[in-house]
């Protein structure tokens, strides 16, 4: 059970109703609409990765699924994995990620994708040797946009692990 309530439409501003009222109602956007407007350019913000970014959108998938799962956040892993499927990755590859970026199922560059949200989940850094291997196969935007997207989802999935988020039924 969720540690506070869902938010209440009936409380709340008109644009933030207005917003929220046109997602999806997925707890987490139930959970968000308690930050009003902060939770409405949260969305926002998430939408543009995942929509207007230019980084391959495998790479940016199998990242955010792998930081969820280092996060140890259940909902958010289970909300990108039916990304992933309806993006048509591999099954394999989506298995891979509970093993990590050492799973043969991986290319280099996917490896290196995985490997990054390991080590930025896990130490907010990536190390040295990781960061200049990807370096040298991305673009600094495609960089910078994998970067942006892993720091997103691991405060995605502080948000759903510290209020309790439910995985809807």
């Amino acid at each position: 059970m969720a540690r506070i309530p869902y938010y209440n439409p009936e409380t709340a501003e008109q644009k933030v109703r207005d917003f929220f009222s046109s997602l999806p109602q997925l707890n987490i956007f139930k959970m968000l609409g308690n930050a009003g407007l902060v939770g409405r350019d949260f969305v926002r913000f998430g939408s543009t990765i995942l929509l207007k970014g230019k980084l391959d959108p495998v790479l940016r998938e199998l990242a955010i699924i792998r930081t969820g799962l280092v996060c140890g956040s259940k909902y958010e892993v289970h909300q990108h994995l039916a990304i992933a499927r309806r993006m048509k990755i591999p099954e394999e590859k989506i298995a891979a990620l509970e093993e990590g970026s050492s799973s043969p199922a991986f290319s280099e560059i996917e490896k290196l994708a995985v490997r990054m949200a390991e080590e930025i989940a896990g130490n907010a850094k990536a190390s040295d040797a990781t960061f200049e291997s990807m370096a040298r196969r991305l673009e600094p935007g495609h960089l910078a946009e994998l970067v942006i997207a892993i720091g997103y989802y691991m405060m995605v999935s502080c948000f759903l692990e510290t209020f309790e988020v439910e995985i809807e039924s």
